[in-house]
């Protein structure tokens, strides 16, 4: 299913992107994870992932798992 971001991975982020910044938490955590499973193909979403953390524990490491998985640092499989 990401793989179909990956893909189209210039329209994804550009969708995703403004969604870290939503005022729904579950809609900011969503787009982290989709970014995350996207992998090196969300590379330029990475600034957006890291300015915008959050408050809550749970979304920062989402946050830190998706830099992660941007980065190449981690296999994408949930954190």
């Amino acid at each position: 299913g990401y793989e179909l971001l990956a893909d189209g991975r210039d329209d994804a982020v550009k969708i995703l992107t403004p969604l870290l910044t939503d005022s729904d938490q579950t809609k900011r955590e969503r787009a982290l994870v989709a970014l995350g499973f996207m992998g090196e193909a969300a590379g330029s979403a990475a600034n957006a992932v890291q300015s915008e953390p959050g408050s809550d524990p749970h979304e920062k490491l989402l946050a830190a798992w998706c830099l992660r998985a941007i980065h190449g640092q981690e296999e994408a499989q949930g954190g």
